[in-house]
């Protein structure tokens, strides 16, 4: 699929830079949950979960700030009916549900809350919380007038916070949980399999340029290995920590 193509040509690209870059780099998965936050399920976290997996690659600039690029494969559903959720349909007893697989790349600033990693302190920084911010792009297959189908490709906005964790000199575990803004309106609609209104497509009573709202987000645990060492200069005693 060609979501998949940009993704893993994305990857190489990043991790050939990585290597001629002589730099501290890690490579490893991510396996989690993700769950839809939108007009289906405006303000319930982990309700119709599914699974999310990928892969992940992180840059070292120093102790403290980091560059990630994280590919996933991101499984998402909702369900109607909802007392808070008012629905067009000409039957109040007809239920719409919904799942959908998107793909999703992104890149993502981390910056560490305590020095990580330290060359000279390594017992001392094994262990930071962080938070994450950047920007992604989010692969899936719209439903167009008639249940035509057509691919789409997204700007997002990722964010999240985490933990991460050197278990070994090459091992690391950490957990992360991220949420992501889609400025797009469909990710719940997949068909017209209700007696929808001809004025109202989606069937939400909401107007897609006025009301963006859909979300994902996905929790999971990562599990990187330190390929390459950062080149750090000699320093004459404790510094930085």
């Amino acid at each position: 699929m060609s979501y998949i193509r940009v993704i893993c040509f994305s990857l190489l690209a990043l991790f050939a830079t990585f290597v001629k870059a002589q730099d501290k780099f890690e490579f490893g998965a991510f396996l989690g949950a993700s769950y839809y936050m939108g007009d289906l399920n405006p303000g319930v976290p982990f309700r119709c979960t599914r699974p999310a997996i990928g892969l992940l690659g992180r840059y070292a600039f120093t102790n403290r700030l980091a560059l990630k690029l994280h590919a996933t494969v991101v499984a998402i559903a909702g369900e109607y009916p909802q007392s808070n959720v008012r629905f067009n349909v000409s039957d109040p007893n007809e239920k719409y549900k919904f799942e959908r697989t998107m793909f999703n790349l992104s890149a993502m600033g981390e910056f560490n809350f305590r020095t990580y990693d330290h060359q000279f302190f390594k017992k001392q920084t094994r262990f930071t919380p962080y938070l994450a911010v950047g920007f992604g792009l989010l692969g899936y297959t719209t439903y167009l007038e008639k249940d035509e189908k057509k691919p789409k490709l997204l700007l997002t906005l990722p964010f999240g916070f985490g933990i991460k964790y050197k278990l070994t000199p090459y091992l690391r575990l950490g957990v992360e949980w991220d949420f992501h803004k889609t400025f797009a309106d469909d990710l719940d609609y997949v068909g017209s399999n209700l007696s929808l209104n001809a004025n109202d497509p989606y069937g939400f009573d909401q107007h897609e340029w006025t009301h963006n709202n859909d979300w994902f987000s996905t929790l999971g645990i990562t599990l990187t290995f330190s390929m390459l060492p950062r080149n750090l200069p000699c320093h004459d005693g404790a510094r930085d920590f």
